[in-house]
């Protein structure tokens, strides 16, 4: 699939590939931005081009699989709509997204797990959101843990190709 000035080429077509995640952070982002700047009419026109415009229609269940490529336009095309730089969108929204989800579906477990526990919960976590990678958590000391994601590397090199 070739790519766009702004985007890279995706080793297949949108909907395809075979790094996914979970159609909440996708419903997420879209519902937030409905409510902004134009809504979602205004970001499916800044979409790079009419596969990340298709994708976008349909509606995301928060339980189901999707494309993580879909991001790349997403981050485009909201930046394009709020008039930031993709980078600046993408350290925005992620802030958003943790912030909602503590409030939100996580708030039950980290108001009764430990720090200890709550880090270990971090490797299932990751595996209810993507479903490639892995987490490694390590205890650094009494009050400290470091956790790393394993497993991005494929998908970085797979829009690099």
């Amino acid at each position: 699939m070739s790519g766009t000035k702004e985007l890279p080429a995706l080793p297949r077509p949108l909907g395809q590939n075979p790094f996914r995640i979970r159609g909440h952070l996708y419903r997420s982002a879209t519902t937030w931005l409905a409510s902004r700047a134009g809504g979602k009419l205004a970001m499916l026109d800044a979409m790079p081009d009419e596969a990340y415009r298709r994708f976008f229609t349909q509606s995301f269940v928060p339980s189901a699989w999707y494309d993580l490529f879909g991001f790349l336009g997403l981050n485009v095309a909201c930046a394009r709509v709020l008039g930031i730089t993709p980078d600046d969108y993408v350290r925005m929204r992620t802030k958003i997204q943790a912030e909602a989800d503590l409030r939100g579906m996580y708030r039950a477990v980290l108001r009764i797990a430990s720090p200890d526990l709550a880090a270990r919960y971090l490797p299932v976590l990751a595996a209810q959101i993507f479903d490639h990678g892995r987490v490694d958590v390590r205890r650094l000391d009494r009050r400290s843990v470091e956790a790393v994601r394993h497993g991005r590397e494929p998908a970085q090199q797979a829009v690099q190709a």
